[in-house]
């Protein structure tokens, strides 16, 4: 509420007003009076009457202020009202009691209740045995650990996604909840938010399926290509050669790709495991580096390996991070410009960067990759795969279009070895 309708502010404004009214009432019923009356007895009792005419008038005026007050804050109250039930996720008001007292249209009809009269007054344990709210893996939320009530403790909450039963059928929803304190005092309510993702949650499903199935249907074929292109390395045939190197090319490019779509399927069902030990990444770079070579012919690879650190991470999937780093320089860069694969370390971390000169884009900055695009793909897998061991991805970009891609990872042992 702004400044306009607090107390204190209709307070001063109703007394000022009525003080006003009074001075000036006063004022100037005295000096009529007493120009042109000069009995004292007959002035005595005008002045009594005027005394009772201004308390009724006086009456009048604070009332009719008031009422326009009271109109005003009303019509505020009800303008705010409309708005929260306009809105299209339910939001549902729980007090310190942890009792709901209030929520919108949309939360009754995402509950399945006959009005907010049935939700008023419900508290969290009767709310879980009605609705059984549960985790997406199936374990139950604990009524203590429901978004309202960790805001009413005054915890910062993190939206999360929950299951509810709503008669026969289950409703997904992304829940989230904030603390309410007026005027910085301590917390009187909280305000929870659910919004129904329950289409969502089900296309993601049948997307995160897709993804897996596909990639796991492509294995074979590839496999196959590979094995046919491995035999036409054996002829004569300059042709024929050319073939091959062109078949290997992309066979290797639909295999990172398939193979990048395995690790997002399984990120998003929480199914990807990795299996960590010491790795020395100066071989895993050479071995990568001289991979990828085929992979983009149009761009020399070069590498530069200033230090010799390890890391405690899975070899197969820091590879695959590695190669989708230099596939994006390759597919970003000019043709025939150079790809530089430098390994570094700085401080406690080692330092994987890749160097090239970025094409200008082809739209315009602000716009950004499709969801599923190829590039976006890799680069959201490298950011996963480096979070994942505990590193972080950045990109850096001078105004020459020189672009350095750096994969940054925590190092183990101290010894670092510089190259002659």
């Amino acid at each position: 509420m702004n400044d306009y309708f607090t107390a204190a502010g209709v307070a001063i404004r109703i007394t000022a007003w009525y003080l006003c009214l009074g001075l000036c009432w006063v004022l100037v019923t005295d000096l009529v009076l007493y120009r042109i009356v000069h009995d004292p007895l007959i002035l005595a009792r005008l002045d009594t009457a005027k005394g009772w005419l201004f308390v009724g008038f006086s009456a009048l005026c604070v009332f009719l202020i008031t009422a326009v007050h009271v109109r005003r804050l009303r019509r505020e109250q009800e303008t705010k009202r409309a708005i929260v039930e306009s809105i299209a996720d339910g939001v549902i008001l729980v007090d310190c009691a942890h009792r709901i007292t209030d929520a919108n249209p949309a939360a009754v009809r995402m509950l399945g209740v006959a009005d907010r009269g049935s939700l008023i007054g419900m508290e969290a344990e009767e709310f879980a045995r009605r609705f059984r709210a549960c985790y997406l893996d199936g374990r139950v939320i604990a009524p203590r650990e429901y978004v309202a009530h960790r805001a009413l403790r005054g915890e910062i909450v993190r939206s999360y996604r929950a299951s509810l039963r709503v008669g026969a059928r289950t409703t997904i929803v992304s829940v989230t909840a904030s603390p309410v304190r007026v005027q910085g005092g301590p917390v009187e309510m909280s305000v929870s938010v659910m919004r129904d993702i329950t289409l969502k949650h089900k296309l993601d499903r049948i997307r995160d399926t897709f993804f897996g199935s596909a990639a796991h249907a492509l294995k074979t074929p590839i496999a196959v290509l590979k094995g046919h292109t491995d035999s036409l390395w054996r002829w004569d045939d300059p042709r024929i050669v050319a073939c091959a190197r062109a078949m290997d090319r992309q066979t290797q490019r639909m295999e990172l790709l398939v193979d990048n779509l395995m690790v997002l399927a399984r990120l998003r069902d929480g199914s990807l495991r990795l299996h960590p030990h010491e790795t020395q990444l100066a071989p895993l770079i050479d071995e990568v580096v001289r991979d990828m070579r085929s992979s983009v012919p149009e761009n020399p690879l070069a590498e530069h390996i200033t230090a010799y650190p390890s890391v405690f991470g899975d070899s197969e999937r820091l590879s695959q991070a590695i190669c989708n780093l230099i596939a994006l320089a390759g597919r970003e860069s000019a043709r025939g410009s150079a790809i530089d694969v430098e390994l570094t370390r700085a401080a406690r971390y080692a330092q994987i960067a890749i160097r090239y000169d970025a094409l200008p884009p082809a739209r315009e900055p602000e716009e950004e990759l499709e969801e599923y695009s190829v590039l976006s793909v890799e680069r959201h897998v490298t950011e996963e795969l480096a979070k994942a061991h505990a590193g972080v991805l950045t990109t850096e970009r001078a105004e020459d279009g020189a672009t350095t891609l750096v994969l940054e990872l925590p190092a183990i042992g101290e010894e670092i070895h510089e190259t002659a």
